[in-house]
């Protein structure tokens, strides 16, 4: 909700307590959480503008409730794309891993 990672989203895959700076969202079970969050990504220049603050800029809940997400309208095709994203994102990481290893 604030700081550097203001903005930023993560999935947690266990149970547990947060404080203030954490605001969570838990979708039901109609919605993938993957392709969620993949969504939120997207969104993350957009969030780093809402921001607002004096010595620490922070996002409120208020502004975070108004945003509206576009989902594809089944779980099925929400986890279909998300068998996408997953694979370029591992293309892409094996490209950065790839390129560190040619500078080294």
């Amino acid at each position: 909700m604030y700081g550097a990672t203001a903005g930023k989203a993560s999935i947690l895959k266990m149970e547990a307590c947060t404080n203030q700076a954490v605001c969570a969202i838990l979708p039901n079970k109609e919605y993938s959480s993957v392709f969620l969050k993949y969504s939120i990504d997207t969104l993350y220049d957009h969030l780093v503008g809402l921001s607002s603050g004096s010595a620490r800029d922070n996002l409120s809940q208020t502004e975070l409730k108004k945003l509206k997400l576009i989902m594809p309208v089944t779980k099925n095709e929400q986890e279909n794309l998300v068998s996408i994203l997953s694979l370029i994102d591992r293309k892409i990481e094996l490209n950065r891993q790839i390129n560190q290893n040619l500078e080294a």
